[in-house]
């Protein structure tokens, strides 16, 4: 009997902590969509000048400034697959922008529209590519100093079961191939 509202806490816990940085609240026509995270979540390490938060973002450096005043955007780098730069300013425009990444992989966002729910809303993709022949580098200027002007799409393993794995195995036309 003690173990059953325990259990109902960690049950309830669990998908908060994994939903950190769901786009829900954004009421963006995204499935699945995450953001960056709010200013509000930023706490400055005042012994190492590093910011964090509590679902695990990190500043990729020291910073100058003692405080955060909003969101400036965020950068996406890599090949299909990359990772996620979120920029946010103190209130010194002078200062360098605070950079801050999570140890996550994340779908292009030249994919975004792939998550539209339902399919064919009106959603224009907020991300701009920077060198047209590579498309490596990807920015979201925010308009609004808002998390949700630029959304991303966490990348998942497609979980399949070891049946579907064995029976997508396919025989040679000549058993066995070396004959």
């Amino acid at each position: 009997m003690f173990c059953l509202p325990f259990l109902r806490t960690i049950a309830f816990a669990l998908p908060l902590f994994a939903m950190a940085d769901s786009a829900e609240t954004c009421y963006l026509p995204l499935k699945n969509a995450s953001v960056c995270p709010p200013v509000s979540a930023l706490k400055l390490n005042p012994r190492t000048n590093e910011w964090k938060t509590d679902n695990d973002w990190k500043s990729t450096a020291g910073s100058f400034s003692s405080s955060v005043t909003h969101f400036l955007g965020a950068q996406w780098k890599g090949v299909q697959l990359g990772y996620m730069l979120c920029l946010y300013q103190g209130p010194n425009k002078n200062e360098f922008p605070i950079g801050m990444h999570k140890n996550v992989v994340v779908e292009s966002p030249l994919m975004l529209l792939d998550h539209l729910d339902p399919k064919g809303a009106n959603y224009k993709n907020p991300w701009i590519v920077k060198e047209k022949k590579v498309q490596t580098t990807l920015d979201c200027y925010s308009k609004t100093n808002n998390p949700c002007d630029c959304p991303y799409i966490q990348y998942q393993e497609k979980k399949e079961s070891v049946e579907d794995i064995i029976n997508s195995i396919q025989q040679p036309k000549e058993f066995p191939p070396w004959a």
